[in-house]
Order: structure tokens, then C-alpha cells, then sequence
């Protein structure tokens, strides 16, 4: 099988103008939140639009009262949690054993040529296939990151023009660092493949396979074990930690029935007749699709959206969230999936 190719490391890349001015679009291209909170922490002037924050950003950089390499940190931090489509899995004891001894672990990446990317910080640069760019490690966990440049065209209908009977469509070309990471817990076992949500179409399937296939040369990834999530669907329906958008529920027989609610913001529930329709198919149903909005709480400041896609085991998280939120909402995932 051949192995992934590798990003070459470049320290220079965001010393040119154009290579900052990639960074501040990666970075502005993200809710404006985190960067003012990024410079509230360090008592500078945020607030403003995106124009004036990455006017101040500017000039930030170029007095360097910041530096690139702190704008570096707050990407990787961002792009790595929300709007994910996730795998869940568990791994064989015996694989922990060899990933918890830091000496086989140095010999291992020395002997696959991966000590250069050991703790290494992600790059900007953006290679047109997924490129292994990153593996973090300690004895709790270990996390290999995947970069790509993704490219799509986004309509806007209102910058359309029409002379006589010609009309000229606009599209806006649209560029994104795409970032896929396999996360795993060292200590508990549980692992994920985070695939960042494609800007087109939805066979994440594929993606899986491709991944998998990426990490053979460097983890047993065969071994680890599918997390079902079948279950999970009907369990949290019940648990009054959500409010239920839609559901798709699955006969024994191959039947299937959606209950859905008439807004995002309402559960399917309020409406009398949706209710007693989901009493009616009792417990004899399974769920295919769960659409859900976890509650605020204590581990959750707003809400957070996901699709549980029970046919291929697979998570959504859309919108952009802090780890803390994303690890909290996977982990009552499993744990309504038991």
C-alpha cells in the first residue's frame, strides 16, 4: 500500500505579506468571537467587523505585538472542533500496550519516517491531497492531523447581470483548509475520526475508507472496533437532554416514518399529532436518523446540533464549537448508544 505523502515544514510562509494575508483569511473566515476574544486576552483593542479586525490584526503582526505563530495556535484550535462528521471507535487492549510505551513509539515513527511531524505545529501551506501534517502525542493520547486545500464555487445570485436576453451567473471561487484528524484516548481506549464537513455532497463513507487507508501504514486501525450508534438514537430522544427536530424511525419489517417538527427552533413533540404518533410505534422502531439539539448546561454555554446517522454509524456536529462541547456531546453519545 503506499503511504501518504508528507508536508514539508515552512517556518517562512506567513513571513510575506501573502502568507499573512492567507492567515488572516483562514482565521476571519471563522466566527468573530474568537478572535476578539483572542485579543481581549491580550488587552488590545477587538472589537469591530472583519474589516477593521483584520486591519488591527495587521498591524498587530507587523509591529509584532503578536505574532503569526499565536494566530497559528488559534486556527489549529478552531478548525479542529465543530462542523465534523464523526466516526466513533474502541481500540484492543494490546495496541494500548505498544502506544503507551513512549520508546516503542519513538522507534515506530523513526522506522515509518514520521519524527518530523512528532508535536509539530499544523502549517498553512495547503496541499492539494490530504497530507499528514501533524501527529500529537503523549502517553493519554495521540492525534493525527491531515491537511487539504479545498476549492469550491459558492452562487451569488445577487452580483447576476443580464444584458438583452444573455445572463451572467456569478460565482464566488471559495478556498478553505480542509482538516481531518483520528483522535485517541490512551488511556480509555476510545478513538474518533473527525472528518471536517465537505463543502460539497455527503458520502463520508468514501472518506472513511480513504482515511483508513492513510493510517494503515501507521496504526492497526483495522483492529479498533465500530462504535454502534443504532441505539443511541431512541435513548436520547428520551433523555430531556435535547430537543428532537426530526426522527426517523425504522420498522422491523423495512417501514419507515419521519416525524418532524415545523421549525428548528420546536420539538416534534409539541405538535399533539406528531406526539401521539411516535407513542403509537412504541418501542417496536428503531431510529435511522436522529436530528437533535443538545442543551445548555453546565458543559454546554448554547446549543449544539448534530444528525445521528445510525445506517453508517456516523455523528454531524454542525457549527463551531470549543472541544470541551464537541468531547462532551460524543461522550453522552456513547453513552446513550449502551
Amino acid at each position: 500500500m503506499n503511504a501518504p505523502r508528507y508536508a514539508a515544514v515552512n517556518h517562512q510562509e506567513v513571513t510575506q505579506d501573502n502568507g499573512r494575508a492567507t492567515l488572516l483569511d483562514l482565521v476571519l473566515a471563522h466566527k468573530l468571537d474568537y478572535t476578539r476574544s483572542f485579543l481581549r486576552e491580550r488587552r488590545l483593542h477587538f472589537t469591530g467587523t472583519t474589516a477593521v479586525l483584520r486591519e488591527r490584526l495587521t498591524l498587530y503582526l507587523n509591529t509584532e505585538v503578536i505574532h503569526a505563530d499565536e494566530l497559528i495556535d488559534l486556527l489549529n484550535n478552531i478548525e479542529g472542533w465543530g462542523n465534523q462528521h464523526v466516526y466513533l471507535f474502541s481500540s484492543p487492549d494490546g495496541l494500548l500496550d505498544s502506544w503507551t510505551n513512549e520508546q516503542w513509539v519513538s522507534r515506530h515513527l523513526q522506522d515509518a519516517g514520521l519524527t518530523h511531524l512528532l508535536n509539530r505545529r499544523l502549517p498553512l501551506i495547503l496541499p492539494e491531497a490530504p497530507t499528514l501534517s501533524s501527529i500529537q502525542y503523549s502517553r493519554e493520547h495521540v492525534r493525527f492531523f491531515w491537511v487539504e486545500r479545498r476549492v469550491w464555487e459558492e452562487r451569488r445570485p445577487e452580483e447576476d447581470e443580464q444584458e438583452d436576453d444573455i445572463i451572467r451567473k456569478a460565482y464566488k471561487i471559495r478556498c478553505e483548509r480542509g482538516i481531518t484528524s483520528f483522535a485517541w484516548d490512551l488511556v480509555s481506549g476510545q478513538a474518533m475520526l473527525m472528518i471536517q464537513r465537505l463543502p460539497r455532497g455527503s458520502n463520508y463513507t468514501s472518506k472513511l475508507e480513504e482515511y483508513k487507508s492513510h493510517m494503515r501504514s501507521v496504526i492497526d486501525i483495522d483492529s479498533f472496533q465500530p462504535f454502534e450508534i443504532r441505539r443511541a438514537v431512541q435513548s436520547i430522544e428520551q433523555s430531556g437532554e435535547v430537543r428532537s427536530r426530526q426522527v426517523n424511525w425504522e420498522t422491523a419489517r423495512g417501514g419507515f416514518a419521519t416525524l418532524k417538527s415545523s421549525g428548528r427552533n420546536i420539538s416534534y413533540h409539541v405538535d399533539p399529532q406528531l406526539h401521539d404518533a411516535r407513542q403509537a410505534l412504541g418501542t417496536y422502531v428503531s431510529g435511522a436518523l436522529g436530528n437533535f439539539y443538545w442543551l445548555p448546561n453546565e458543559h454546554l454555554a448554547s446549543e449544539v446540533h448534530t444528525h445521528i446517522y445510525s445506517r453508517d454509524n456516523r455523528v454531524g456536529i454542525f457549527g463551531e464549537h470549543t472541544e470541551k462541547e464537541v468531547r462532551h456531546v460524543l461522550s453522552r453519545i456513547r453513552h446513550h448508544s449502551r
